[in-house]
């Protein structure tokens, strides 16, 4: 039987889920364990967007000191904290070269109503 993790070991995993994905992705060059990683981090952010709880706990990786897990918390949240997290996505443009180029691809989906997290949330209304 898998053991269920809490709310805090989720937040934790999927912090360092974004991490480990971005460091496969930019810094070695391996999409094949990156998209491993983002198909786990994906699984974790839909289990955690389900309950007002689980949002509250990603939210607070919207404030993280490392800079990949806000833009990533970001990129997810962005379509239930559209102000905060389209700041946060704005600040990271100016940075991060390999992040800053996804910024504007990010922000035109969800202009689009084509976010990720926004489309699984109208799919999952109650």
């Amino acid at each position: 039987m898998e053991n269920k993790l809490n709310m805090e070991e989720l937040t934790n995993k999927l912090k360092s889920l974004y991490i480990e994905s971005y460091n496969a992705l930019f810094k070695n060059n391996d999409y094949k364990s990156s998209n491993k990683f983002v198909n786990e981090y994906v699984q974790i952010e839909m289990q955690l967007v389900l309950s007002s709880q689980g949002i509250k706990s990603m939210k607070s990786l919207l404030d993280d000191e490392n800079e990949i897990v806000r833009y990533y918390a970001s990129v997810a949240l962005v379509s239930v904290f559209p102000k905060k997290c389209i700041k946060i996505l704005k600040d990271v443009e100016k940075g991060d070269l390999f992040l800053a180029i996804e910024v504007k691809y990010v922000l035109n989906n969800y202009f689009q109503n084509n976010n990720y997290i926004q489309k699984f949330l109208a799919e999952n209304k109650h």
